[in-house]
């Protein structure tokens, strides 16, 4: 059995999903306001 974790993060959302095989067991869009993003120097 083949287990995967993926991540990608991107400059206003990042998403996520664990695989077993080929099946998608959990994934989720993860969104990043502008205004918590205007709070940060750099990204």
């Amino acid at each position: 059995m083949k287990k995967i974790f993926v991540m990608n993060f991107g400059a206003t959302s990042s998403k996520i999903a664990y695989f077993e095989d080929d099946q998608c067991l959990y994934k989720e869009n993860l969104t990043h306001p502008a205004d918590q993003l205007a709070a940060c120097e750099t990204i």
